[in-house]
């Protein structure tokens, strides 16, 4: 991915995470029809070997919502991997699904709901974050 980022229709983007995900044998799940579940629920939850990573996926240039970035954090409370992934984070996601955050540590934790957080914090004022995310 690179200059054409922006162009990538999330449905896409989201196909192309699910095809890697099961080339590296990840469980996935997404909600086909969110419009009868819970508000704000990530749009896909990844179980490998004991590992949970839950995804916001979003076109680059868009944000998650108040409700998507409370699930967000309740995942990572939980100690879930939690991020928001947009085209540009392909390396990151790569990573990630292979099952070597080790040796990119600094690329995933760019990614960190932590980082995420500080840089975009301002598009939440309402939201409550937990002082062991800051």
């Amino acid at each position: 991915m690179g200059l054409l980022d922006k162009y990538v229709l999330e449905s896409d983007f989201q196909a192309s995470i699910i095809e890697m995900a099961t080339l590296f044998r990840w469980r996935h799940y997404h909600t086909h029809d969110s419009r009868r579940s819970v508000s704000g629920f990530p749009d896909l939850v990844l179980l490998r070997n004991g590992v949970l990573v839950v995804a916001e996926l979003k076109k680059v240039g868009k944000y998650p919502t108040l409700a998507q970035m409370e699930w967000l954090i309740d995942f990572h409370l939980a100690g879930a991997d939690a991020y928001v992934w947009t085209p540009k984070d392909w390396g990151t996601i790569e990573i990630v699904l292979r099952g070597h955050p080790g040796s990119c540590h600094a690329q995933v934790a760019d990614s960190s709901l932590y980082n995420y957080l500080q840089s975009e914090k301002h598009r939440w004022p309402l939201l409550d974050v937990p002082n062991v995310l800051l």
